[in-house]
């Protein structure tokens, strides 16, 4: 949806947080009312591509005056803290919008387990996720998305850091290998490796 993709500006980062009376500290954390800016933000141990975008994450928000705790754990010990702790999650389904959005945004199911992590609640949200689900007309289900993705400009609830693109070289001898649409995984289960077993030089 076109107008709604998040740019990365620090200088603009800046300027909310002062006008919403975040004041540099004197170690550079912002503070207001005596409330430091900091939390901790986990991400699942042992998997490194989260780690390596946690890691950035937090020196970004540093260079802005947030201090983000960056910590570890098993999904046993990330679950409990999740209504109160910031959590680097992965998501992506390449069937539907339907199969990422309603869990992720859905009010009714903040709290439930891995579904609305973030406790997002927004009933013009909420309304369009319904009639994305149930409308079978192509017109009314896109602008039914449409409208959750401008709600999310104004109210986002989630912070999307990346869409993982891959870049895959294969020798020629192969031929023309297709391709599927990524989902959330990465590895040797999605892009051309779906098939490797039919491949033949």
């Amino acid at each position: 949806t076109g107008g709604t993709e998040r740019t990365y500006d620090p200088k603009k980062a800046l300027k909310v947080l002062d006008a919403a009376g975040w004041k540099p500290g004197k170690d550079g954390i912002r503070v207001k009312d005596g409330v430091r800016a900091s939390f901790p933000l986990w991400y699942v141990s042992g998997d490194k591509l989260r780690q390596d975008h946690a890691l950035a994450y937090a020196s970004d928000a540093k260079k802005i005056g947030v201090d983000v705790k960056v910590q570890a754990g098993t999904w046993e010990v990330i679950e409990p803290r999740m209504p109160k702790d910031a959590v680097l999650a992965g998501g992506g389904s390449p069937a539907d919008p339907d199969f990422d959005q309603y869990p992720l945004l859905r009010s009714d199911l903040a709290g439930d387990g891995f579904n609305n992590m973030g406790w997002y609640d927004n009933a013009t949200v909420d309304r369009a996720l319904k009639a994305g689900r149930e409308s079978g007309d192509r017109a009314e289900r896109k602008a039914a998305y449409d409208t959750v993705q401008r709600e999310l400009v104004k109210n986002p609830g989630y912070t999307f850091l990346t869409h993982i693109d891959h870049l895959y070289v294969v020798d020629d001898r192969f031929g023309d290998l297709s391709t599927q649409v990524e989902p959330h995984d990465h590895g040797l289960a999605a892009g051309p490796w779906w098939n490797v077993e039919d491949w033949r030089p």
